[in-house]
């Protein structure tokens, strides 16, 4: 439990102070005593965090109370070995926890015997394989880096004439159908030989999942969606296991139909031979879908040949980065600002942030191009709202002035109402406040920082509440 408290108190909305062992082995001894004496309800969410999604979409991740998120995740993960599953091409559905960790929450046939049948507890529930270290972030981009391999390897592989199609699934987090989770849970238990404590579990999480959203649902049990929560690990297993029967139907259809089917999250992608083909490929997916309550989002469903894929994609240059050919980089950045200028669709994001790690890691091979490409980037609110407080660092450090930099950066990110960036930027004062300080930063430049956006945070309960005294705690 530990590992996932440090984890809360650093995030970018931190909702505990710090990991204090005292303070934690209180709450979860208040916490087995209600789940003993059936007395636990999920408390109603902190408040929710505003995030941008392009064209003034905002989407609002709830900031649910430490005690609950505890609870969720530890019944989350005491099922992970059900849940969790390896299909060729589908990816994101990587363990949080490895299986020679301790799993057992919970391995008695009545809850209520947690501590009188020397039962595991919720406090003995072993975090340290998956939070509190990079395990869960390394498990992130080992998968990350499996889906990226497959889809070159499938670009590569298929005939040269074939195309693709790109598409995700609308409001996935949202629509997830409750009761058919708890069946497919069901199913999934009873096929694996479950004892009968892993069905109480299962109980005790459809519960959690009904009435986590208090705050707008009331007592009103939820009968759809599922949290999208600021550590994001629990609700990715559910999610993931959710398509599974979808994953099965789909990719025999694509097997059979010599289609490459590959999935990350809810983004799908399908290689087929012709557009017929692959508009069929699609149709197919939306019948399978539609029996779990999912739609493909038709605003997001795009065909590509291959070329263009790998320039959407921007395969080369993340391909030049990785493999570390400093020679050929200069060359990629300027073939992308012609790309850019055209207004060629390309995922600049990802390119963003692989070149700004790059710079930060090779400053000797940083020509004026890819100096000239960073500073386009860094003028770009989509583009600076997508980085975490690691990432804002660098692109502050590389600055030949990191003090203008950070009031430039600061009055970007508060220029428009989402509270995810401001939470963001706040975190990086904290976090990397000694860092900020070595490159020239005082506390009185961070305070300014604080001031704007406490000042353009008017209507965020999360930002005046949690984050700006965190952050305001930090700096003398």
């Amino acid at each position: 439990m530990k590992g996932l408290w440090k984890v809360l108190s650093a995030s970018s909305v931190p909702i505990v102070r710090s990991y204090n062992k005292k303070e934690l082995t209180l709450v979860l001894e208040q916490l087995e005593k209600q789940i003993q004496n059936n007395d636990y309800l999920p408390s109603v969410p902190y408040g929710y965090l505003g995030l941008p999604k392009g064209e003034g979409v905002t989407r609002f991740l709830p900031i649910i109370k430490e005690n609950d998120l505890l609870v969720f995740y530890s019944l989350t993960l005491a099922l992970q070995d059900f849940l969790v599953s390896s299909l060729p091409g589908v990816f994101g559905g990587y363990r949080v926890v490895p299986p020679k960790a301790k799993k057992e929450i919970f391995n008695s046939t009545n809850l209520k015997d947690i501590k009188d049948k020397s039962i595991t507890s919720i406090s003995d529930f072993d975090w340290g394989y998956g939070f509190g270290n990079t395990m869960a972030q390394k498990a992130w981009f080992k998968d990350w880096q499996q889906y990226t391999s497959f889809l070159e390897e499938a670009i590569n592989d298929v005939p040269s004439h074939y195309k693709l199609i790109t598409t995700d699934i609308a409001n996935f987090y949202d629509t997830i159908n409750i009761d058919k989770l708890s069946n497919k849970i069901t199913r999934r238990l009873s096929k694996g030989g479950a004892d009968e404590g892993f069905f109480d579990i299962q109980d005790m999480l459809i519960t959690f999942l009904r009435y986590w959203d208090r705050r707008l649902n009331g007592y009103l049990a939820s009968s759809k969606g599922i949290p999208q929560e600021i550590v994001t690990d629990a609700s990715r297993i559910l999610a993931n296991f959710y398509l599974n029967d979808f994953d099965v139907k789909f990719s025999e259809y694509c097997k059979l139909n010599k289609l490459v089917y590959t999935r990350w999250a809810d983004d799908v992608v399908v290689f087929g031979p012709s557009i017929k083909k692959l508009e069929e490929a699609i149709h197919k997916a939306s019948r399978y879908l539609i029996n779990d309550g999912l739609n493909l989002n038709s605003s997001k469903t795009k065909i590509y040949s291959k070329s263009k894929f790998v320039s959407y994609r921007g395969l080369e240059i993340i391909n030049t980065i990785n493999e570390g050919k400093k020679y050929k980089i200069d060359k990629v950045i300027k073939k992308l600002q012609k790309t850019l200028v055209t207004k060629t669709p390309v995922r600049n994001d990802t390119i963003f942030k692989r070149m700004l790690t790059f710079a930060v890691q090779h400053p000797d091979a940083c020509t004026k191009s890819v100096h000239a490409y960073l500073d386009d980037c860094s003028k770009n609110y989509s583009l600076v709202s997508g980085l975490h407080s690691h990432q804002l660092f660098k692109l502050i450090s590389i600055s030949d002035e990191p003090k203008v930099e950070l009031r430039r950066l600061t009055k970007l990110l508060v220029s428009k109402p989402y509270a995810g960036p401001k939470a963001v930027l706040l975190q990086l004062l904290w976090k990397s406040r000694v860092g900020l300080k070595k490159i020239g930063m005082t506390d009185k430049d961070l305070k300014w920082v604080i001031l704007q956006v406490k000042a353009a945070s008017e209507d965020s309960e999360i930002i005046l509440n949690i984050c700006v005294p965190k952050a305001s705690s930090m700096i003398v």
